[in-house]
């Protein structure tokens, strides 16, 4: 028998787990990925440039244990929502290595303002965003990246995840904050 016609309240019965609750039920359940930490005791980052605001530049780090642990790790819809997002980019640039060319970034214009001005509201910079900071075209590192995840994640001071949607009135706000709180 399926269930995708039964509302999450029905198919729990009384009981209704909040998020919160579910969330740590997640972590709890988490089986660590040995092959991951070496990959995050390299992690890429994006680093702010304040002589060049439009300029952003990858560092490796060593985020275990130390202050470089002091990043923003964002967790984004890379694909724009319709009517709400614009799916420009190239405002951006990036640069990986000192004598490497500059490029466009491949993170959406909308995205990286954003992040840009909690970090510097939040007075950080360093950023890590998947699509500049971990292994695209080399598939075995790619795939080591994406068994990180829950390292880059976990272990960031700053962890945040845009969303793209338009509240209509405060009632709205309200619901979201009552999922946030549990």
């Amino acid at each position: 028998m399926t269930d995708t016609r039964v509302t999450h309240l029905d198919a729990g019965g009384n009981s209704r787990p909040t998020l919160i609750s579910t969330i740590l039920d997640i972590a709890r359940l988490h089986t660590p990925n040995n092959k991951s930490k070496p990959w995050f005791k390299n992690l890429s980052c994006l680093r702010m440039n304040a002589a060049s605001p439009n300029t952003l530049q990858i560092v490796k780090g060593t985020p275990y244990g130390n202050n470089d642990a002091d990043y923003i790790a964002v967790s984004y819809s890379c694909t724009p929502t319709p009517t709400l997002e614009c799916d420009r980019n190239g405002k951006y640039v990036v640069i990986r290595a000192r004598g490497d060319p500059v490029r466009k970034s491949v993170v959406r214009d909308e995205v990286l303002e954003r992040v840009l001005r909690y970090a510097n509201h939040i007075g950080k910079c360093r950023i890590w965003i998947d699509k500049e900071c971990s292994p695209q075209e080399d598939l075995v590192e790619k795939q080591t990246a994406m068994d990180s995840m829950d390292l880059v994640y976990r272990l960031s001071r700053h962890p945040i995840g845009l969303l793209a949607i338009v509240f209509d009135d405060q009632s709205e706000v309200n619901c979201l904050q009552m999922l946030m709180m549990g």
